[in-house]
């Protein structure tokens, strides 16, 4: 999700028009109380907060449009059509911001920008010795706080006591009054394809296909999925493959050719169930390769996909996860260009040319042609020039920030659905998403500090701007780690950059070899590197990034600009030199070790 975009998503306060006790929604997806039925359902979507009804009605996570008429909302947190999208929520105690599960949170930026300890005081709490918001004037910093409040060493006869105990309210354990009385829809079963037997078998809740849909993919074809056409450049993720840049390269003609430092080699290429095979190999490639794989949305330049390949021609793996714990399978992280964008990768001449392209000083790429994917036929995509004439259009919406369609495209802020109801247009918003009014705001220029009015639509309330315009120490706490990834702006070398970020400094080294080590400090969704070495120590680049995560790792799109520039405008004008981008991944699951 994109935090540079989301910082323009905040929670805004709306004047009700009627009271919340005697207002009542007519939204038909009220009903669906779980995100997974939601989703999968005619006209709706699902935020990660309670909507906010323009006629006051209690709001629901469900929500959408009648096929007749709109029951106008504000959705706050991150609305989706299509997946259960985790959002970030503020951990008080640590205060970093932490994955919520799915379907929950805020978008990341927002996130970062109200969870500080900036302009705040504490109080510690001797019972559970936490650190709390005091009441107003009395209280210390948080680090003040945080450094003597720890437990005693030697046990005390007595109770701890706080003098200033913060104070607590009991959940309640009636029902909510937002739940409705009707019974939450039951899920239809669904099927995964077993690739040795080719039968379809029940697959666990959330996965899979109906039972025709199944039956009817679980069969090898000679194709090669659409997803996968193109040009990909890789890195693996495994502990068995050595580390570098491996590209893959799928033609519409059912084969792939794959690039490695030291050879160039080509396969056939079909598709069994939702596993891909590589067939009839040249040397020195195995002959066939059995792979999982899996595609996910698109960031702003690039597009991203998980490879796991058994080298030994053996069943492909089952998920990502066990496939890093198995010594015979390969698995990689894959990202191409999105479509119209200023990202260009393209395959080497041959081998010899890829090694002058480690060497080589930037120069312009040409783009590779079948890296394209199927347009939107969402129809409010055509109602895009503005936010009053988006919602001017039924069964439109307008979002803060350019959604995310289930195919990867990045769309425009207006989105929705067409009047088919057998026809879904899958899509994300990590801004807000509002079906009522266009909502003024301001945003926060993170050079300088300040905040800024910005265009209806878009920004935050002027207050919630000044609050959180305030830059803090050290990295967002979900940088920190250990990174690998490519270097991907027009005129990228090849190989594998490597970066290590603690919680005051980072470090990055390319193929080997230590490029810098800086400082790091941050501001909702911008970061800011000051260089402590090298020919350009003291210099100040600034960069905005977005992240998503899969089951095995955490990966983000980061875009910098030039030495002592703000961030750039956008990740298109990051991949223009002077200006520098990347992709980058970590390990989140128990087998992956980089």
């Amino acid at each position: 999700m994109s935090s540079r975009l989301v910082l323009s998503a905040s929670v805004v306060v709306l004047a009700l028009v009627a009271s919340s006790a005697s207002a009542t929604s007519s939204d038909h997806c009220n009903e669906f109380l779980s995100c997974a039925s939601c989703v999968a359902s005619t006209f709706c979507g699902w935020c990660s907060t309670d909507v906010v009804y323009q006629n006051g009605a209690p709001g629901f996570q469900c929500a959408g449009f009648n096929q007749n008429s709109s029951n106008p909302f504000v959705c706050n947190g991150i609305y989706s059509t299509n997946t259960c999208v985790r959002g970030y929520s503020c951990n008080e105690t640590t205060y970093q911001c932490e994955l919520a599960p799915p379907g929950a949170g805020m978008p990341q930026s927002e996130c970062e920008s109200n969870c500080s300890t900036i302009g705040k005081t504490f109080i510690c709490n001797n019972a559970t010795h936490q650190c709390e918001i005091a009441p107003a004037g009395q209280g210390t910093s948080f680090q003040d706080c945080a450094e003597s409040c720890v437990a005693s060493h030697a046990p005390s006869s007595s109770s701890p006591h706080s003098s200033s105990p913060a104070s607590s309210s009991p959940a309640s354990s009636s029902p909510s009054s937002n739940s409705p009385s009707s019974p939450q829809p039951t899920a239809a079963p669904t099927y995964n394809c077993n690739s040795t037997s080719l039968q379809c078998q029940m697959a666990p809740p959330g996965q899979g296909a109906g039972l025709s849909v199944c039956q009817a993919m679980c069969k090898q074809s000679n194709n090669t999925p659409s997803s996968l056409l193109g040009f990909w450049r890789t890195f693996p993720i495994d502990s068995i493959t050595q580390v570098d840049e491996y590209d893959l390269w799928f033609h519409m003609n059912n084969t792939v050719t794959i690039y490695t430092p030291t050879y160039t080699s080509s396969c056939s290429v079909s598709t069994v169930g939702n596993d891909v095979w590589l067939e009839n190999c040249q040397s020195p490639e195995p002959a066939l390769l059995k792979c999982l794989y899996e595609t996910s949305l698109a960031m702003p330049e690039t597009f991203h996909a998980m490879l796991a390949c058994n080298i030994k021609g053996a069943a492909p793996p089952t998920d990502f996860n066990s496939a890093l714990g198995n010594p015979d399978v390969s698995v990689a992280f894959m990202s191409k260009c999105v479509p119209d964008g200023f990202c260009k990768f393209a395959p080497p001449n041959s081998t010899s040319a890829r090694k002058v392209r480690r060497e080589a000083k930037p120069q312009a790429i040409e783009v590779v042609a079948d890296t394209s994917a199927p347009s939107s036929t969402d129809p409010c995509s055509q109602y895009a020039s503005n936010c009053s004439y988006c919602l001017s259009h039924a069964l439109c919406g307008w979002c803060s920030a350019n959604v995310v369609y289930n195919n990867g495209q990045v769309g425009s802020q207006c989105a929705g659905f067409g009047s088919d109801p057998n026809q879904k247009n899958s899509f994300t918003c990590t801004g807000t998403y509002s079906t009522e009014m266009c909502l003024p705001g301001w945003i926060c220029e993170p050079v300088n500090q300040t905040c800024e009015p910005t265009i209806p639509g878009s920004g935050v309330p002027e207050e919630d701007c000044v609050a959180s315009c305030k830059a803090k120490p050290g990295p967002p706490s979900m940088l920190i780690g250990k990174w690998r990834g490519l270097i991907i702006q027009q005129g990228y070398p090849v190989g594998v950059l490597e970066v290590n970020i603690n919680v005051t400094s980072i470090s990055a080294s390319f193929q080997g070899e230590p490029l810098f080590t800086g400082s790091m400090k941050h501001l909702g969704g911008d970061v800011f590197v000051t260089y402590t070495d090298g020919p350009n120590s003291g210099a100040t680049i600034a960069g905005m990034y977005t992240n998503d995560q899969n089951e095995v790792i955490e990966y983000i799109e980061i875009a910098f600009g030039g030495d002592n520039t703000n961030a750039p405008a956008n990740y298109k004008n990051g991949m223009v030199p002077p200006n520098s981008e990347f992709v980058l991944a970590k390990c989140s699951s128990s087998n992956c070790h980089f």
